[in-house]
């Protein structure tokens, strides 16, 4: 079967063809290998679909950041977040409508001036006043969702980093939490050398989970593994702090233990091994990892502080009903989002500096305007942006 998608109300804005086959793979390659044949006929290339939409202006960069975001998604948030972006380009076309209108009034200010007339000198600085304050708040508004990393957090994973001293059942959690041997696991102590991460769903959220050498003195490629350990934990959303039943307790190690950290998670293992009338500690969770028990409200444990996470991203960022995120709340979901808004923001400071230099400062002021709006244009892409979407497409599949 056939069907046709006539110019410009198809995906790429051209006239396309689809051919609907039956589904062995035989079939396909025997079409495939006939219409390579015919002149003028060749395979798409990766992404080649989405990137003939981005040039009849079909998609943005935004969008197509969006669409690739949703073709990778490994859980409901991550979906959900690609499917609403619309949200997000909105409030970026927003700003830069602002921005625009913004310039043109610094242009209507400095054309003033340069008449000489002084008449309604008092109306321009009215206007100009207006402006900065329009400009002043537009900034507000960025900065806010500068302050929000939730966005990302939904792309990339929150990480969740097990710790603690060798020995003590990490990678038997790991294995545990993602219901497969993934790590090592061994009596000897000392197994695991470096950081092996991989990603669990949980409710829908991307959890990047690492097991880490265990903390001790130790030299050769333990002790890099030991000091890697420490700078994951440095930089772990959720930290879980590991110890066994069974073992005789030793000081604190650097990198173990102590303080109250709000995202610390503190997990006693091998509860099998627990003694006739040894009792629990008050905020550490009792697991075996080997049989599972403990293993319910340890995860209960780890979903109530990932969504704390979630929620205490900051920003304008906002939950719905169901805990899902608000389809306007999320704008910087990428790491290049963020450097462009950060750019533009910059640039608005230094606006709002100049603006109030009088009329010589107006100048200045307008070239800040302009620098601020050509970055939130990258963001969507509205100017050169070349370099990004080359490595988008790149990661695209031949048939998107």
């Amino acid at each position: 079967m056939s069907v046709t998608f006539p110019s410009p109300h198809s995906y790429t804005g051209e006239d396309i063809v689809e051919l609907h086959l039956h589904g062995s793979r035989a079939c396909v390659n025997g079409v495939l290998s006939d219409l390579g044949e015919r002149p003028g006929l060749r395979q798409a290339r990766r992404g080649e679909f989405t990137m003939r939409a981005y040039e009849a202006g079909k998609l943005s960069v935004y969008e197509v950041e969006a669409l690739g975001s949703l073709l990778t998604a490994d859980t409901e948030r991550e979906r959900i977040q690609a499917l609403n972006s619309g949200g997000g380009k909105e409030v970026l076309e927003e700003w830069r409508k602002g921005l625009v209108e913004g310039m043109a009034h610094a242009e209507a200010v400095i054309d003033f001036s340069a008449d000489g007339d002084n008449t309604d000198l008092q109306d321009v600085e009215q206007v100009w006043g207006g402006v900065t304050k329009k400009i002043r708040t537009l900034r507000e508004r960025m900065e806010r969702e500068l302050s929000s990393s939730v966005g990302e957090l939904i792309n990339d994973g929150v990480s969740v980093v097990l710790t603690g001293p060798p020995n003590a059942g990490k990678s038997s959690l790991i294995n545990k939490l993602l219901k497969r041997d993934f790590a090592i696991v061994s009596p000897e102590a000392g197994t695991t050398r470096d950081v092996m991460t991989a990603n669990i769903d949980l409710d829908g959220v991307k959890c990047k989970v690492s097991d880490t050498a265990g903390i001790r003195d130790a030299e050769g490629a333990e002790g890099i593994g030991v000091e890697r350990a420490k700078d994951m934990r440095e930089g772990a959303d959720v930290v879980v702090e590991v110890r066994g039943y069974g073992e005789e307790e030793e000081e604190e190690e650097e990198g173990v233990g102590g303080g109250e950290e709000r995202n610390v998670i503190r997990v006693r293992n091998k509860i099998d091994l627990r003694k006739e009338g040894e009792g629990g500690v008050e905020g550490v969770i009792d697991i075996s990892a080997e049989t599972g028990e403990g293993m319910e409200e340890f995860i209960d444990q780890l979903r109530v502080r990932v969504n704390e996470i979630l929620d205490s991203g900051g920003g304008s960022a906002s939950t719905e009903g169901d805990g899902t995120l608000a389809p306007e709340s999320v704008v910087v979901t990428r790491a290049r989002h963020r450097e462009h808004i950060s750019n533009a923001v910059e640039a608005l400071l230094r606006f709002e500096e100049m603006a109030g230099y009088g009329e010589g400062g107006v100048d200045m002021a307008a070239e800040e305007l302009r620098l601020a709006a050509s970055e939130i244009g990258r963001v969507v892409g509205r100017v050169d942006v070349e370099d990004v979407l080359d490595s988008l497409f790149n990661d695209f599949c031949v048939g998107k």
